[in-house]
C-alpha cells in the first residue's frame, strides 16, 4: 500500500498521486510562461496544494516563496515587491490548482 500525505486538509493522496500532479502542475506552470529562476509566492494553509505547488516549481527551477495566507491585501503587499515574484497562488487561487486523484 503506498503511504497517504496531509491528512490535515481531508484530503490525503498516495506519494504516486502526488508525484502525478506534481507533473501536471508543473506542466501548466511552464505553459503559462514561468521559467528557470522565475519566483511564484505561495500564500496557502497547510493543504496538500502547498506541497504540490512548491515541488512543481522546484522540478523547473522556479523559486517558491511562501507567504502566511492570513495576510490583509495591504500585509501582502511587502513581501509580494521585495520577492520579485511573478505571480501568486493563494487561498482563491486554489480551484485552480486542481488536485487529480
Amino acid at each position: 500500500m503506498d503511504p497517504e500525505i496531509c491528512h490535515h486538509s481531508g484530503t490525503a493522496l498516495t506519494f504516486a498521486e502526488t508525484y502525478r500532479n506534481v507533473l501536471r502542475v508543473s506542466a501548466a506552470l511552464h505553459g503559462r510562461g514561468y521559467r528557470h529562476g522565475d519566483v511564484v509566492a505561495a500564500a496557502l494553509p497547510n493543504c496538500v496544494e502547498l506541497p504540490i505547488l512548491v515541488y512543481s516549481c522546484a522540478a523547473r527551477g522556479i523559486i517558491t516563496t511562501t507567504m502566511n495566507p492570513l495576510y490583509t491585501e495591504g500585509e501582502s503587499l511587502e513581501p509580494h515587491t521585495s520577492s520579485g515574484n511573478r505571480g501568486s497562488y493563494n487561498t482563491r487561487a486554489r480551484s485552480t490548482l486542481r488536485i487529480d486523484r
